[in-house]
């Protein structure tokens, strides 16, 4: 063999060598990785399969934790339902005859009350109850819960009083007693007591007229509260209502602000200022006895009538006839959740 062939065939080789000794470790890592991989993916599969044929519950550890915890909720429910309770006005089982005794006599002491602080309020005033002026008796079934509305209206009108207002011109609840005709109060127009005598009365005038609910106030089987539903409609200032809004938000009783209707009583209050009326021309001067008249002085220009917003900035705040509605809340008790 020509020795510069016999270079070429040892190169050549040489190079083949290199190449199957390359390939021969990539192909040597590949198959460890494999290996590697096949016994990973293996070792999860019986893991999962062995996680599928457990049979975990119950669990003697996981249902002592779940009693735990479930003890403990009921307690934090049981403080919160007291808590919420604690204040509310409950019904109060009692005789008709001593309901009839109670409504007078917190009816007197509204009155009187009202007129001690010069508010507004009709003679004949019956603050919701229009259908026991008559003194007919309650029937027994129905006391509870009217004792219970009773309370509610002193305790929102006590509030009323406190903030001031002007005059209390209706409260009305729901009916529910008797049969299912709503009670229709009338009274004078309020007129602030000023203990003068003699005073003619403005004649009578329908107020309010009751909604009738026969449900109300009732906790139905199961839930956790029921409520009852109060209007009252007054004239007070602005700053008198946000009082009142904020008296409500302090009350022991949970009481929530349904509804605030504001309408001002001074007609004047509008947005539109009043047009100013043509002033008239001033005669042409006449002659008497060849002297002329001065000429008549100028009428003056009518005066401007401010709107709102510039009475506000001006300081001056108008009366407002209000219509506020609430809702006041009383949560069961521990009575297993039994209609109450």
């Amino acid at each position: 063999m020509n020795p510069r062939q016999h270079i070429v065939a040892i190169i050549i080789g040489s190079v083949l060598l290199v190449m199957f000794l390359v390939m021969g470790f990539f192909l040597y890592r590949k198959v460890i990785e494999y290996r590697q991989a096949s016994s990973t993916l293996g070792s999860g599969l019986a893991r999962q399969k062995q996680l599928y044929a457990r049979e975990p519950f119950p669990s003697p550890e996981n249902i002592e934790r779940e009693n735990s915890n479930l003890d403990r909720i009921r307690e934090e429910f049981r403080k919160l339902l007291v808590l919420l309770s604690d204040s509310q006005a409950e019904p109060v089982d009692q005789k008709p005859a001593a309901f009839s005794t109670q409504f007078w006599k917190v009816r007197e002491e509204l009155l009187a009350q009202a007129h001690d602080r010069k508010i507004g309020v009709p003679p004949e005033f019956a603050f919701g109850f229009q259908r026991h002026m008559a003194g007919d008796l309650t029937p027994y079934p129905d006391v509870p819960r009217l004792t219970q509305q009773l309370i509610i209206v002193q305790e929102m009108c006590k509030v009323l009083y406190d903030a001031k207002i002007d005059e209390l011109k209706a409260v009305i609840r729901e009916e529910f007693e008797g049969d299912i005709v709503a009670g229709t109060e009338t009274g004078v127009t309020p007129v602030v007591p000023s203990g003068r005598r003699g005073a003619k009365s403005a004649p009578a005038t329908v107020v309010a007229e009751n909604p009738v609910v026969k449900e109300t106030g009732l906790i139905p089987e199961g839930e956790l509260f029921g409520k009852m539903h109060f209007v009252f409609r007054f004239s007070a200032r602005e700053s008198v209502v946000f009082d009142i809004l904020n008296k409500l938000a302090r009350h022991p009783m949970l009481v929530v602000v349904t509804r605030v209707d504001l309408a001002a009583e001074d007609s004047a209050v509008s947005r539109q200022a009043a047009a100013a009326a043509p002033a008239e021309a001033s005669p042409a001067p006449a002659e008497i006895a060849g002297a002329p008249f001065p000429p008549a002085p100028a009428r003056p220009p009518a005066a401007e009538v401010l709107d709102r917003d510039q009475r506000i900035r001006f300081g001056r705040e108008s009366k407002l006839t209000v219509t506020l509605e609430v809702d006041v809340y009383r949560f069961r008790k521990e009575d297993n959740g039994k209609r109450s």
